[in-house]
């Protein structure tokens, strides 16, 4: 931490990354209250899906610096939840980019497990990074009908995984 993040710290509590992922953070909510005013049936704006994404990106970036919480982790693990959902349809090479990103999730899970924070391995880092490009594709010509479907078969897959034993991401 250099002098002016130190200064910055001792003055307001956060070092100026923190402020400025917080108010990703925030306007990227006021961009989700957005997406509830709009149709079922009509694909998400731009402007809606750049809130959606800056927001799972400002997650992402916490989880590679090890600053990230619980809620980083689990935000950014349903998201990709859904994106494996909504690739299935779409083919194997997209739905391979997914699963190399939840076989990342769980290597993040682990290193949690092991050393109490959260990171990934540089091969990890690079399977995240793809599967969130693919899925800002894939949420920018969905609708929020299909969202909605694909978050709720996602939430039914880590129930029975809980329920069968294995570990969910």
């Amino acid at each position: 931490m250099n002098r002016a993040e130190r200064r910055a710290l001792a003055r307001t509590g956060q070092t100026p990354l923190q402020r400025t992922v917080d108010g990703i953070i925030r306007r990227a909510r006021h961009a989700d209250k957005a997406l509830a005013t709009i149709t079922i049936h009509q694909q998400a704006t731009s402007a809606q899906t750049t809130g959606l994404m800056l927001e799972l990106y400002a997650h992402f970036d916490a989880l590679k610096s090890g600053n990230a919480t619980r809620d980083h982790f689990e935000c950014l693990s349903m998201s990709l939840n859904t994106a494996m959902v909504l690739s299935e349809p779409i083919g194997q090479e997209v739905e391979d980019v997914m699963l190399a990103a939840h076989a990342a999730m769980n290597e993040c899970a682990e290193l949690h497990r092991r050393h109490r924070h959260y990171g990934f391995t540089g091969p990890g880092m690079q399977a995240v990074a793809e599967a969130l490009e693919v899925y800002a594709q894939i949420v920018a010509l969905s609708t929020p009908r299909q969202m909605m479907a694909a978050v709720e078969e996602g939430h039914r897959r880590v129930k029975r995984a809980i329920a069968s034993g294995a570990t969910p991401v």
